[in-house]
């Protein structure tokens, strides 16, 4: 369904720390890493088609931006030599679509299976893999990689016009589900959306969008960037179409670690001022080594680390959604040195607050 791929063949190092495809947008962090490996997009949206047959031994993936396309050609073999693929999250939401064939992912720890006109979304905190080192594994995907301010764009951008010319959002399934995922932390949004065909896939209207959209990313034409966004929308507002898909949202299943995790999280968000350790082993039930322990194993980073990462997080997110006074929201945070916050959101973020705000 795509045109032949044009560009070079590239090859990936897979064993470096952090590292980058030539010409890609994507940079991988903690490859391998059983607990913390992580893919970060250098672009407000992605499009990925990948192409696994183990009968033609071959593993085919496109990247298409606006920009550029990058080609990874290589054997089903090769790919095997590297051995099973650990789960991975993202800084970007990924909308899974699957063309042929049969797709296993793995989400955290349970496996779920998509086929011909099904679709998965999964929030960008959600660690998941696709299973393709399986017996006669053959399968055809379109990936959608939507940064959050991307998405919020679309959404909120899609605009609709009453008899007075008063305009409001399209009130999609979508619009409500990211506004009310907006309101939980990183961490706590373990959510991820089937869309399931409930009769015989019909591919005619699904695949020229698809190919519209392929085809407008990798041209040259005045205002395709609009062009996408429609396109974008159009497949929202496919999915939503109950004649077409059942829609499952899912809370996906967590490991008794993972579970301790993000119950940190949680105490962190609802108590960040009386936040220590001996509140925590209260809450928990768990002494704080092994708490920090867990915590190490599934970030990389110390118990100490986590909390002044999230707490962080969550300054950024009331920058950007709030008008609280930075005072305030340094005081809510258990931060009663405003230099001393300063000096550490500038380190994670490269702004001050104010300048933070201001951007955003």
């Amino acid at each position: 369904m795509y045109p032949n791929p044009t560009s070079s063949i590239t090859e990936s190092n897979i064993f470096t720390e952090t590292f980058s495809i030539s010409n890609t947008f994507l940079t991988y962090k903690n490859w391998g890493s059983k607990y913390s490996e992580s893919v970060e997009i250098g672009m407000p949206y992605m499009i990925m088609y990948e192409s696994i047959n183990s009968f033609n031994n071959h593993a085919i993936y496109t990247e298409f931006t606006e920009t550029n396309q990058n080609i990874i050609n290589n054997s089903y073999e090769y790919m095997l030599s590297y051995g099973p693929r650990p789960l991975h999250y993202h800084n970007f939401y990924e909308l899974t679509i699957v063309l042929s064939g049969e797709l296993t992912l793995q989400i955290e720890n349970e496996k779920r299976t998509y086929r011909p006109g099904d679709c998965c979304i999964c929030n960008k905190n959600i660690r998941h893999k696709e299973i393709a080192e399986i017996e006669n594994a053959n399968y055809e995907i379109v990936l959608f990689m939507l940064t959050e301010e991307y998405l919020k764009s679309l959404l909120e951008g899609d605009l609709v016009y009453d008899t007075s010319g008063n305009h409001t959002a399209r009130n999609t399934f979508f619009y409500k589900l990211f506004k009310d995922n907006a309101k939980n932390h990183f961490f706590d949004a373990k959510e991820y959306i089937e869309f399931r065909i409930n009769h015989d896939f019909d591919s005619n209207d699904y695949f020229k969008l698809l190919n519209d959209m392929i085809l407008t990313i990798r041209s040259s034409r005045a205002g395709k960037s609009y062009q996408m966004k429609a396109f974008f929308c159009q497949f929202i507002e496919m999915l939503e179409d109950k004649n077409r898909f059942d829609i499952n949202i899912n809370w996906a299943k967590l490991s008794n670690e993972d579970v301790i995790l993000y119950k940190v999280g949680n105490i962190l968000q609802e108590n960040p001022v009386n936040f220590n350790n001996a509140f925590l082993e209260q809450e928990l039930g768990y002494n704080a080594d092994y708490i920090n322990r867990i915590i190490k194993r599934r970030t990389g980073v110390t118990l100490s680390e986590f909390c002044r990462n999230y707490l962080l997080e969550l300054a950024a997110v009331r920058l950007e959604n709030t008008s609280d006074k930075i005072t305030d929201i340094c005081n809510d945070l258990g931060y009663s040195n405003r230099s001393f916050f300063n000096k550490l959101f500038l380190d994670k973020y490269g702004l001050t607050p104010s300048e933070y705000r201001k951007r955003h």
